[in-house]
């Protein structure tokens, strides 16, 4: 498998203004000598405590943020985050259909496609597949977000990443809030979904168990340093 996300002896800083009106930005650092690889196809674990800088990790490989020093190769537009909190990416008072309207014209739109984006039947006919295709059924594309439960959220943010034709998906503590058994059928049905389109995974969690269970390589976060583990 080939590397696709390489990052080399980087150091990386949030930057926190100091007391005052006129107070100076001063750099923090959250993360020193970084070193820390994806290769396609691979599911990647991430492990820490809160605050230790894995969401900031991740906010580096969506080009989110900037390292401070060091080296990063990264296919930015490629990489799309599902988070712990999937109700804060929809707004209230969209569909769902109009918000996957909106990210894929949106995206046909920076990549100048010559599909006709005011094609709505061909749009429509698409988001109805993906909905089939995670178990969702499709009479209810226009439903608003509220009418979802938290599973069914987390997969159509899947849905979203998918339209903008994301190769690496991060897992920000994605499946967290979900109970058990809900938390188990969601990462069987992603873990197929990664096979069948050759995605990419980076699972940030606490939950030690379904790493282990689920990833190929596995890095921890401690004391400000990101660590390989030699066993996942």
């Amino acid at each position: 498998m080939n590397e696709i996300i390489r990052i080399k002896d980087a150091d990386i800083e949030y930057f926190k203004r100091r007391s005052g009106k006129t107070g100076s930005a001063c750099g923090i650092k959250v993360l020193t000598g970084v070193d820390f690889y994806m290769k396609k196809g691979e599911t990647i674990g991430l492990l820490g405590k809160s605050g230790c800088g894995k969401s900031t990790l991740s906010y580096i490989l969506c080009g989110l943020k900037s390292i401070s020093s060091g080296e990063i190769s990264c296919p930015f537009d490629k990489v799309a985050m599902v988070l712990q909190n999937p109700e804060g990416s929809f707004d209230a008072m969209w569909s769902i259909g109009k918000t996957l309207r909106e990210i894929k014209v949106s995206y046909l739109k920076a990549k100048a496609h010559k599909l006709a984006i005011s094609d709505k039947s061909e749009l429509e006919k698409e988001f109805k597949y993906w909905f089939s295709k995670l178990g969702i059924d499709e009479s209810r594309l226009y439903n608003y977000p509220g009418q979802f439960s938290g599973g069914e959220l987390q997969r159509i943010a899947i849905i979203c990443a998918l339209l903008r034709n994301a190769e690496i998906i991060i897992f920000d503590e994605a499946t967290s809030m979900l109970d058990a058994l809900v938390q188990a059928r969601v990462m069987k049905l992603l873990m197929k979904i990664k096979e069948e389109y050759g995605l990419t995974y980076l699972i940030i969690s606490h939950d030690t168990d379904m790493v282990k269970l689920l990833c190929d390589r596995i890095y921890k976060i401690e004391n400000g340093h990101i660590n390989e583990l030699l066993e996942a």
